[in-house]
């Protein structure tokens, strides 16, 4: 048997082992990174989504007819997760779709002044 067998591994060996294994995660890191900021702005949609939501929730046990015709809410701090929403309502921008018993919204949902989610509908009351 010869020696070298015997002692396993040289460090030169060792070190190449390494410096290819380096080589293979540097290669990956980006890919990490870029499903990392995906992931995040997913959450972050979805929170906002679940904070208009909320706001809607809200405005449906109002009659439309006793909303405003114009203009907007205020800012609505809603907080989802650990993160805190900024909601805003804005009234008839569409003003053909305000009438007597409906109105237009829309629904604006910042996140650190960034808009994330904005969601427009009409509400009307059933008879």
């Amino acid at each position: 048997m010869s020696r070298r067998s015997e002692n396993g591994m040289t460090l030169v060996e060792v070190l190449i082992a390494l410096a290819i294994l380096a080589l293979v995660m540097m290669a990956m890191l980006p890919s990490f990174i870029g499903y990392f900021d995906a992931n995040t702005r997913n959450e972050q949609r979805t929170g906002a989504v679940e904070a208009a939501q909320q706001v809607v929730e809200t405005l449906r046990r109002d009659d439309p007819a006793a909303l405003p015709t114009s203009g907007s809410s205020g800012v609505q701090a809603v907080t989802i997760g650990s993160r805190q929403y900024e909601v805003v309502t804005h009234y008839c921008r569409e003003a053909s779709f305000c009438t007597a018993t409906s109105r237009h919204l829309v629904i604006e949902v910042r996140l650190g002044g960034a808009e994330i989610y904005s969601v427009a509908s009409v509400f009307t009351q059933l008879n």
